[in-house]
């Protein structure tokens, strides 16, 4: 009987995307992705184990325990979180089928401590503190200067 991997509540970043356990969301630049509970459970359970090989049994046991599933319909959610992904575009890639075997995810993974702070806002900041300024922002308008001068 395969252990079930206890939730970790931390977010994984990879590539331009973070996720969530916690917060069972996906992001990519701060955006907020759409991905089905199912398909969310896959790409947990695959990026937690980066480089390994996960069975296609194992995962339909870990997605839809106590339910009798084709494989059919794990390669439907697999390949919508492909397309999440955009997999394979740009030469991206972070799911790999291992014929006759299973599935790895195949992207470098960096495993960040969940906070209170959303990921978005982290984005927004990041933005704001690394925006490009301009040399003259802290002159007044010519508008203003031009008043002064009179």
């Amino acid at each position: 009987m395969p252990v079930a991997l206890a939730m970790v509540h931390r977010t994984l970043r990879f590539g331009p995307f973070e996720l969530s356990g916690s917060k069972r969301v996906l992001w990519c630049n701060g955006v907020t992705l759409p991905l089905g509970s199912r398909a969310f459970d896959i790409l947990v359970y695959l990026a937690e184990r980066p480089g390994e090989v996960i069975g296609k049994n194992e995962l339909i046991d870990h997605v839809w325990s106590n339910v009798t599933v084709e494989e059919g319909s794990l390669r439907v959610h697999v390949t919508a979180i492909r397309k999440a992904l955009r997999d394979g575009q740009f030469g991206n890639r972070y799911i790999a089928n291992v014929r006759g075997r299973g599935y790895s995810f195949v992207g470098s993974v960096v495993r960040l401590e969940d906070n209170t702070e959303h990921v978005s806002d982290w984005h927004m900041k990041a933005r704001l503190r690394y925006a490009p300024v301009s040399p003259n922002a802290h002159r007044r308008p010519s508008k203003l200067r031009s008043v002064r001068l009179r």
